[in-house]
């Protein structure tokens, strides 16, 4: 069995995202233009490279199992300087292959980018992580741990765990709860589609579901995320203190620059 994380970073084309919830077709390339203005915006780019390189590469870096892809899909309409920027930060990790595409949805994208690496998707645990989130050093040894198993019976099926951390980046406040299949380290091993043909949530209604034990992810809350925010458990919220030691027990991988943009200089 094969693992390969995917990573839309700014990808313009339809999905998920907000905007095309509802749309037809023909009003897909009016917000494409939309999004391009958007997301190449010169704040929201230098944050998200920043993110991605000190809090989403750094976990990845940091994997106690190195043999995984993680696809980086990009869009050609980002400004060369950036494009330049993602590609020195990508060229350092050697699981990275990063593309770059004209408009495209996310999961014809992933499809070629699996195809030029030879994977096929019946061989494949895919999982999801955007641009600003991070996962626990032993995420793929634990995946591969618990799914093998279930590839090698030939089934399709999806994984996920359940602690999942929210940091408040304008204040290092946070919360953690128990949260299965929310999107960050979501996963499926489907024979013929992408992760992204599907609702995060739904997987587990769809087909059958491997809870990994020991596993967690951190989200970043901020001005530009595209989701929905979670709301904190009665009771649960962590103080910046708090946070910060959850953060120190557990993802003991993030450098000065990535506490700092996730609100604890």
């Amino acid at each position: 069995m094969h693992i390969a994380g995917i990573c839309r970073f700014s990808l313009v084309g339809p999905g998920d995202w907000r905007a095309y919830r509802g749309a037809s077709k023909d009003q897909h390339e009016a917000i494409a233009a939309k999004q391009v203005a958007s997301l190449f915006a010169p704040a929201r780019v230098e944050q998200r490279l920043a993110t991605f390189e000190h809090i989403t590469l750094a976990s990845m870096k940091a994997q106690s199992d190195q043999d995984f892809h993680f696809l980086v899909l990009a869009s050609e309409l980002m400004p060369e300087i950036y494009r330049d920027r993602l590609s020195r930060i990508c060229a350092g990790v050697p699981q990275v292959s990063l593309r770059f595409f004209p408009v495209i949805g996310a999961g014809a994208a992933q499809m070629q980018v699996m195809s030029d690496l030879g994977l096929s998707y019946r061989q494949t645990l895919q999982f999801r992580l955007d641009d600003d989130d991070a996962l626990s050093a032993n995420y793929v040894g634990k995946m591969r741990t618990y799914c093998t198993p279930l590839a090698r019976s030939r089934m399709q099926f999806s994984a996920s765990f359940h602690r999942v951390a929210f940091v408040n980046t304008a204040d290092g406040t946070g919360f953690a709860k128990d949260l299965p299949f929310m999107s960050a380290g979501t996963a499926v091993l489907h024979h013929r589609r992408t992760i992204f043909a599907f609702g995060h949530f739904g997987l587990r209604k769809r087909f059958p579901a491997v809870s990994v034990p020991s596993c967690h992810s951190l989200i970043l809350k901020h001005d530009t995320n595209d989701s929905t925010v979670e709301r904190p458990p009665p009771r649960s919220k962590m103080t910046v203190q708090k946070m910060r030691e959850y953060l120190d027990q557990n993802y003991p991988f993030l450098d000065g620059e990535g506490l700092r943009l996730l609100g604890h200089a």
